[in-house]
Parts: C-alpha cells; sequence; structure tokens
C-alpha cells in the first residue's frame, strides 16, 4: 500500500509512511524461531501511532497476525483472522505502547510492534436524540429485523471461516503429501547406500 496517512498536530502536517510486516517463507513449520530473522519479517519494528501497520502474506500458508501471547491467546487489539498466501492486513495504532503478536495456526511465529508517540484522542460520539415510540408493535418489530440481520451476518462470517478453514487444511494436506514424498526418497536413497557398502 503506497497511501500515506497523514495526521494533523498542532496545525502541522505529518506524513507517515507505510510499515510492513511479512510471514517468512516456510513458517508454516517449525524451525524459523530458532533463525537471527524469525518467523516475521521484521520480527521487531518500530511504528508511530496513526501509521499503518500492513502485515503481508507471502508464504504459501495461510496466517494470522493476532495481538497478543500464544500461551494466554488474544488480547483484542487487533485479529486479522486467517489471511491467506498473497494477502494482507493493515493495523493502525492509536496508543504508544509494546504490542507482542503471534500465529494463532502456527503459535511458534511471534513478533514485536513498539509504537511511539502521543496517543489519538477518541473521537467523542454525540448521542442522536430519537423521538418517542408510543407504539410498542414498532418497536418489537424493528427489534426483530435487527436480530434477524445480525444473524445473517454471523452466518456469513461463519461461510467464511469454514472456506477459510478449508483452505487451510487442503494446505496442511499438501504439506503433509510433499513431506511424505521427501521421507520416501529418503529412505529409497539410505536404502541404496546400504546395499553398495554391503555389496
Amino acid at each position: 500500500m503506497s497511501l500515506l496517512s497523514v495526521v494533523l498536530v498542532s496545525g502541522m502536517s505529518l506524513a507517515y509512511a507505510d510499515v510492513t510486516i511479512e510471514a517468512a517463507q516456510g513458517s508454516g513449520a517449525p524451525g524459523c524461531e530458532n533463525t537471527v530473522n524469525g518467523c516475521y519479517l521484521p520480527v521487531s519494528v518500530t511504528a508511530s501511532i496513526g501509521e499503518s501497520i500492513i502485515f503481508k502474506n507471502p508464504d504459501t500458508a495461510a496466517h494470522t497476525f493476532t495481538s497478543g501471547f500464544a500461551d494466554n491467546g488474544p488480547d483484542g487489539l487487533f485479529d486479522s483472522g486467517l489471511v491467506m498466501a498473497g494477502n494482507s492486513y493493515e493495523f493502525t495504532p492509536t496508543s504508544s505502547g509494546q504490542i507482542d503478536y503471534f500465529c494463532m495456526v502456527h503459535p511458534w511465529m511471534t513478533g514485536v510492534i513498539l509504537v511511539t508517540g502521543d496517543s489519538v484522542p477518541e473521537p467523542v460520539e454525540m448521542p442522536t436524540p430519537s423521538p418517542i415510540q408510543d407504539n410498542t408493535l414498532a418497536i418489537e418489530n424493528q427489534q426483530l429485523r435487527d436480530e434477524i440481520r445480525d444473524l445473517k451476518l454471523e452466518n456469513r462470517d461463519l461461510k467464511l471461516l469454514n472456506t477459510e478453514l478449508q483452505n487451510e487444511i487442503q494446505s496442511l494436506k499438501d504439506q503433509i503429501v510433499s513431506m511424505a514424498k521427501e521421507f520416501v526418497d529418503s529412505l529409497a536413497q539410505l536404502n541404496e547406500w546400504f546395499r553398495s557398502q554391503l555389496g
């Protein structure tokens, strides 16, 4: 994403460049956590309040970018959900401090974001005055419509999650088949080596 986020501070316009974090290639399998670079590239970044942080997934496996710790679970600050290969997720911090995050599918993947700057004040939402409803049936009817709408949204989200899970399962199946093939090839090479030694 090449757009710049602009924040007005004391009448001055400050432009922030996007910060990009990528899932490392092959990070869907354990091992990247023991490397110098880690499983997220870079494993630690510094960003300013109001600066867009773009999480990209160039890996073949689906990943999540979820604030919190693998041991304790998400803390609710941000959660990308499953980000499929080639897709991305964007988050803009509004307060300073350290943000730890991980992948819910591959918990060995962890990263840290250090956010600096003054906190952005929360917008004040002015209540909208509403006329007094004398008709009880009309109110109940509106509530039923709202509940139906919420149920439709939840059903749509469940369908999306099911699709994402199916894609992840297929990706895992492909990885298992590939690993099994490599294992069989290795056994064949080892058998050939023993024969050459005995012959």
